[in-house]
């Protein structure tokens, strides 16, 4: 008589990345690929960014053109690299929270799911007054590391997927990177 055992497939349910990220997360860098699809046609973008607690988060796009987004505490700033000026755009208490994974409060989990060697959790939005209806984030796993974002506005016609080529939990960031602005490269043509 044989028996068979069950395969076990080692997996991190979303619970434990949450818990990971709200105890042990403080900062994140990451550098990635943004796809922007909006009315059906599509753009891409190259960038990085920085994420900290407490309300720090400096967005920075550098392909195709140059674009900043700074976020301290709640308030949000454009950067024009032309002007060399920053202005305030908007207010957002949780959107550096948001990179480092902490939106349980604006979003429920409505699906987890593995396929294949990757794990996908969709999220949708608790307020209808926010603009971003749906969150998808893809994880391998084995690994509290994401390599993909989807953030999707129906009522806009609007989605975007970030594509992580670098991700980095707990860099030492100073608070000065959320305040220095340094001239992008230029791309050569």
């Amino acid at each position: 008589m044989s028996v068979l055992l069950p395969l076990i497939l080692f997996t991190i349910p979303w619970k434990e990345i949450n818990e990971y990220y709200t105890q042990n997360v403080k900062a994140i860098y990451a550098e990635f690929r943004e796809i922007l699809i909006s009315d059906g046609e599509k753009t891409e973008y190259e960038g990085k960014l920085w994420a900290k607690r407490d309300g720090y988060l400096k967005f920075l796009i550098e392909k195709p053109d140059s674009q900043l987004l700074f976020v301290r505490k709640d308030k949000v700033y454009l950067y024009d690299f032309d002007e060399r000026k920053e202005t305030e755009i908007f207010s957002s208490p949780y959107l550096p929270d948001f990179f480092l994974f902490n939106f349980e409060s604006l979003y429920t989990l409505k699906e987890e799911k593995k396929k294949g060697d990757t794990l996908s959790f969709i999220f949708e939005r608790k307020d209808t007054t926010l603009i971003y209806d749906t969150i998808k984030t893809y994880f391998p796993p084995d690994d509290k590391k994401p390599y993909r974002i989807e953030i999707i506005s129906s009522s806009l016609s609007v989605e975007y997927k970030i594509i992580f080529k670098k991700f980095v939990i707990n860099p030492f960031l100073r608070e000065e990177i959320f305040k220095k602005v340094r001239s992008p490269k230029k791309n050569k043509r």
